[in-house]
């Protein structure tokens, strides 16, 4: 003897014909009892099926037939069957995705309750004779406006009884209707008559009963920045959602990418849910999941935990992308809280490719910074104007000037120090040596500075600046001529042919005139910057 627990869930309610017999034997199985319930107390039609097997045969069977009305076997959103014991997780059978069309009311005006009528079999649809059965179909409400009665049948509350039935042949059918109260939040329920009205739907206390207030949505526990966002921007209480109403509404999340992205080298897998919980008893006729992977990601795999149908992969262009982004299209229908499951979704992307973007923006800013240095350069004037161009020529010699002038002044310093080494070591070779060194690096300067003072006379039309230079050449000369003479005293004291109280009153009278050039000079320089 087994038990078998057979649950089927079907969206919304359920409008059954009789099924065709199933050609072949099933099997030599007997149903002992069979006790089904049927749940109508939300929008979803629930059925529980539990049936007391027995092998009526002498052979040992393996397979055990189910049998769904025809005009729902393709429709049938959740169907699990496992073997009754005391395990926490019974083997299961696995599920087959659909969607069931129920019958649904008239359409009522807003201060109306919403009545639902539910129509099906008495008896358990099935192969096999069944020696005991009974049907419990569990109401939202107590309030029934009608029910078919095949005896025995009894009610209690919010609850109809049919049976028990005994010795029940297979396939055995008895049509029933049941028209009772249900303020569900049915997908598709009764349409509205007549306009809404806020001030109705706050005067009368039930009014709007099967109207959506709220809903809760269980988010993960990684689940950051959520916002929601409908029509008009923000969460509208004035207008609640009723029957045959739409409204497009958002509800966004971001969650941490190492909560559901793995990676070893370049393979990389995302596992997380195909479709969430929204709310309590949800069902989603039609569901569109877009996965945008980075660019360059190949050798893409996506797996289910159920059927539902891949489109051909699209290809998003956003800021910085050459080729585009992949993006993966998976569309199903028709699902409930039982196809919460994990998806899976390999692919191949070389993690360098993330430097992709950056280095676009670096080249686009080299080649900004490019082009502007050679258009500042370009010269877009009709005629040229011939007093700026002597200007900018005059304004790059005298550059080259001032620098000439300050290797030849740092000259001018080195003699100072080749004096004082002099007199410390008393080596007159190594002076003379130095001397001459800076004797020719001078000249040269000189030389450098007058070739471009020169070049100033066709140039400079103001020639102030070619007398500038002209000065500075004089008064430079005149510096030389005092350090010159430094050389000379410097000489003649080392060789003991002047006294020192002779050589520090001439070196006083010395470095008064230097420091009365250096003075001269630095203004002639200050002029020509």
């Amino acid at each position: 003897m087994k038990w078998l627990l057979l649950g089927v869930c079907l969206a919304v309610f359920l409008a059954t014909v009789p099924c065709a017999r199933a050609e072949g034997t099933p099997g030599e199985w007997e149903v002992t009892l069979a006790n089904r319930q049927l749940d109508l107390t939300t929008h979803q039609a629930r059925q529980t099926l539990t049936l007391t097997l027995k092998n009526a045969g002498k052979k040992s069977l393996g397979t055990f037939l189910v049998v769904v009305d025809a005009a729902v076997a393709g429709k049938v959103a959740y169907f699990g069957a496992h073997e009754k014991s005391d395990a926490e997780d019974p083997p299961a059978l696995p599920m087959a995705p659909a969607v069931i069309k129920g019958k649904k009311d008239v359409g009522g005006y807003e201060s109306e309750k919403q009545l639902v009528q539910f129509s099906g079999n008495a008896y358990i649809l099935s192969p096999y004779p069944i020696k005991t059965q009974s049907t419990t179909v569990v109401l939202a409400t107590s309030t029934i406006e009608s029910f078919s009665r095949v005896a025995p049948t009894s009610t209690t509350a919010n609850e109809v009884t049919y049976g028990p039935y005994s010795d029940m042949d297979p396939y055995s059918s008895a049509r029933i209707t049941i028209h009772f109260e249900n303020n569900g939040t049915f997908s598709d329920g009764a349409i509205l008559r007549g306009s809404y009205s806020r001030f109705d739907h706050q005067r009368v206390p039930n009014s709007g009963a099967s109207s959506v207030k709220s809903f809760k949505t269980i988010l993960p526990a990684a689940a950051a920045d959520v916002y929601y966002r409908d029509e008009i921007g923000n969460i509208s209480t004035s207008s609640p959602s009723l029957e045959g109403g739409r409204r497009g509404t958002t509800l966004a999340t971001i969650f941490p990418s190492y909560e559901y992205l793995y990676h070893s080298g370049s393979q990389f897998l995302l596992n997380m849910r195909l479709v969430d919980h929204v709310m309590d008893d949800q069902l989603v006729q039609d569901l569109t999941l877009r996965i945008v992977l980075p660019e360059g990601a190949k050798n893409i795999v996506f797996e289910a935990p159920y059927g539902v149908e891949q489109q051909p992969n699209d290809l998003m262009q956003t800021y910085l992308d050459t080729v585009g982004r992949p993006v993966v299209v998976v569309t199903a229908n028709n699902l409930v809280e039982q196809h919460i499951q994990d998806f899976t979704l390999t692919y191949e992307f070389q993690t360098w490719m993330l430097l992709q973007e950056p280095l676009l923006v670096i080249v686009a800013l080299y080649g900004f910074f490019l082009l502007i240095i050679v258009i500042v350069r370009l010269d877009f004037s009709i005629t040229k104007d011939v007093a700026v161009l002597a200007r900018q020529q005059t304004s790059v010699i005298l550059e080259k000037i001032l620098e000439a002038h300050d290797r030849r002044w740092s000259i001018v310093g080195q003699y100072g120090e080749s004096i004082s080494s002099f007199k410390q070591k008393k080596n007159k070779d190594e002076f003379a040596k130095s001397r001459r060194s800076l004797d020719d690096k001078f000249k040269k300067c000189s030389s450098d500075i007058g070739k471009l003072g020169r070049a100033l006379q066709g140039i400079d039309t103001e020639k102030s600046a070619k007398a500038r230079v002209t000065e500075l050449q004089k008064k430079t000369v005149s510096l030389k001529e005092v350090v010159d003479d430094n050389c000379t005293l410097a000489e003649r004291l080392v060789s003991d042919r002047i006294t020192k109280s002779e050589y520090l009153n001439k070196e006083k009278g010395n470095t008064s005139n230097v420091q009365r050039l250096e003075g001269e000079i630095n203004s002639l320089v200050k002029a020509l910057n």
